[in-house]
């Protein structure tokens, strides 16, 4: 693989987690309505006419299905975001493996040019700026040397 290619692989990693950790999110919001509305169901409305709040009757031969289904519910849940969060652990190992490949690059320069483009996501103008170098300069020739260097740790 390209040393671009495997560089690009860190922000579309980050923007994949950030993805999953809302599809967790919203999954549980999803879940709980569910729930809410599954238990709610088993509530039968109140006869009096008094006016007066009166405790809830509940419908005790759908209990044990609402129960079931309750379970069901929630071991689904539970599968999903087990799977979602061992995509995440993939996804994290593999950013880690990135920036470990551009520790092992012995130039400071490129070093600090690579963490600069592809971990923190900075402009190539804000990277030329920090390095005092012209900005074509540091989007090409730099560049790709500093991608002959991370080539061997990858």
């Amino acid at each position: 693989m390209k040393a671009g290619a495997y560089l690009r692989q860190y922000k579309d990693a980050k923007s994949d987690i950030q993805r999953r950790k809302s599809q967790i999110e919203m999954q549980r919001m999803l879940d709980a309505e569910r729930l809410m509305v599954l238990r709610n169901s088993i509530i039968l409305p109140s006869k009096a006419t008094d006016g007066m709040p009166h405790a809830p009757t509940y419908d005790k031969d759908r209990i044990p299905t609402v129960l079931a289904k309750e379970d069901e519910i929630i071991k689904r849940s539970i599968r999903r975001t087990d799977r979602l969060l061992a995509e995440i652990d993939k996804l994290e190992a593999l950013m880690e493996s990135i920036e470990e490949s551009i520790d092992k690059v012995d130039n400071p320069t490129y070093r600090s040019l690579l963490h600069w483009k592809y971990i923190e996501c900075r402009t190539w103008r804000s990277i030329s700026d920090d390095l005092g170098l012209e900005q074509a300069y540091v989007r090409k020739r730099l560049r790709d040397k500093a991608f002959k260097a991370l080539e061997k740790w990858i």
